[in-house]
């Protein structure tokens, strides 16, 4: 494996982390934390930050961050909108990546923290608002790649479904607490919430990922074929990972409907890749006495990733 692939590894590693604990977090600063430490954890940026859009001021705030800095820059840390990179991604909600900061005028260096040598900034995205960005920069002379890019804006993209999500648990909260007869709007609150947990997102050129949570009943199971089968021959990709690592449970009755999705998929000339295999999901597909030749399978999804970067076997 090639040093980039390596680092996307890394990448990808932390966002189904943060995408498998989505869940867990009741409130939104627990996640925004836990995001940032995943992503300075594993890639050691120089300082890595979540600011967020306080339109009312006109202001960026600082709501999460992790560095290299002894004397960082307090939460709650504000910087305006009309100047800097940050503002100008919150302003435009374009991603903005800088090879040499010293050479761009609309820098500003992070408080507490010496002026770094690149910088990647990417709009998070709530609910088709900008709701903040998402900010990396290194100290280091080379400057961020593409897989980067592409990683941090994945990353940005599944925080934003989990502000949303947890936005819309809020709402139902109040819903219920209230005890009004609003049932309407808790199905689509509901069902919004049940998107949300089938994310597909693209991990290199030709590879989907789409990382599972909670139960699999055959509503579910359905809407989750159709969107995988549709981003398969939206985006042409020739691999999709399919990670059952959160899944509570699964019985024969799924297995039999992840086997035809396999078949499905294989169908449109991709190949399924099913990862996070447990005992007991070994023993509900070897119940089936089904032919499971045309089906991959990993243990976790580093396996199954690492073997789609290989090219897989085809179909």
């Amino acid at each position: 494996m090639t040093h980039l692939q390596h680092r996307s590894v890394l990448y990808l590693e932390a966002i189904k982390r943060s995408v498998a604990e989505i869940t867990s977090f009741d409130t939104p600063q627990p996640l925004l934390d836990h995001i940032v430490a995943a992503v300075q954890r594993e890639l050691h940026f120089y300082v890595a930050s979540i600011f967020r859009y306080d339109r009312e001021a006109g202001l960026a705030r600082l709501v999460a961050q992790e560095g290299q800095s002894a004397e960082p820059a307090p939460i709650g840390y504000t910087q305006p909108i009309d100047s800097g990179v940050v503002g100008h991604v919150l302003r435009t909600g374009l991603t903005v990546h800088i090879d040499d900061v010293r050479l761009h005028p609309s820098y500003v260096a992070p408080a507490g923290y010496a002026p770094a040598v690149t910088e990647l900034c990417v709009p998070i995205m709530s609910d088709g608002q900008v709701w903040g960005v998402f900010n990396i920069e290194s100290n280091e002379p080379t400057p961020f790649t593409h897989d980067d890019q592409m990683a941090l804006e994945v990353i940005a993209a599944q925080l934003g479904s989990a502000l949303h999500s947890l936005e819309l648990r809020v709402e139902l909260h109040t819903l219920v607490n209230d005890l009004s007869a609003q049932s309407q709007r808790q199905e689509q609150l509901l069902a919004e919430i049940d998107r949300l947990g089938t994310p597909i997102f693209p991990i290199f050129s030709g590879g989907l990922a789409l990382p599972l949570i909670g139960t699999l009943d055959d509503a579910r199971m359905a809407r989750i074929s159709e969107e995988l089968l549709t981003a398969i021959q939206r985006t042409r990709s020739h691999t999709a990972l399919l990670d059952v690592t959160g899944i509570a449970m699964i019985d024969h009755v799924t297995a039999n409907h992840l086997l035809q999705l396999n078949a499905m998929t294989r169908l449109l000339g991709a190949e399924l890749v099913l990862t996070g295999i447990r005992p007991d999901v070994a023993h509900a597909f070897t119940s089936l006495n089904a032919d499971l030749s045309s089906l991959h399978v990993c243990q976790d999804f580093s396996s199954g990733l690492r073997y789609a970067l290989q090219g897989g076997r085809g179909v």
